[in-house]
């Protein structure tokens, strides 16, 4: 019987990737959910640039493998200035099912 993969090698299942490509697919819409005050102050006229290779030449120098970033976007504000947004997304998940908590009587 073939053993499992430990879970950070390199053939281990990529939980992180469709989270940051659905991220970056839905951007705008994943903004005014989660910061509707950041959302406002973009100017969505102009696409984000979406600057993933840049960050990974320069994250965890050395490391080597496989390296999974997070999401770096170059944005203009409305006051036609560029910005950078950091985004990290933090996807967790359970081999052993759902975790389901009731609320426990006073």
């Amino acid at each position: 019987m073939p053993k499992r993969p430990p879970p950070h090698s390199s053939t281990a299942d990529d939980h992180d990737s469709p989270w940051k490509l659905a991220l970056e697919l839905y951007f705008p819409q994943a903004l005014a959910l989660l910061a509707p005050a950041l959302h406002q102050a973009i100017d969505w006229t102009v696409p984000p640039e979406f600057l993933d290779k840049e960050l990974q030449a320069i994250a965890w120098p050395g490391k080597k493998g496989r390296r999974l970033v997070d999401k770096l976007a170059q944005v203009r504000l409305r006051d036609g200035t560029r910005a950078w947004l950091l985004i990290h997304v933090e996807v967790e998940h359970r081999l052993d099912g759902p975790q389901v908590s009731t609320p426990t009587e006073n």
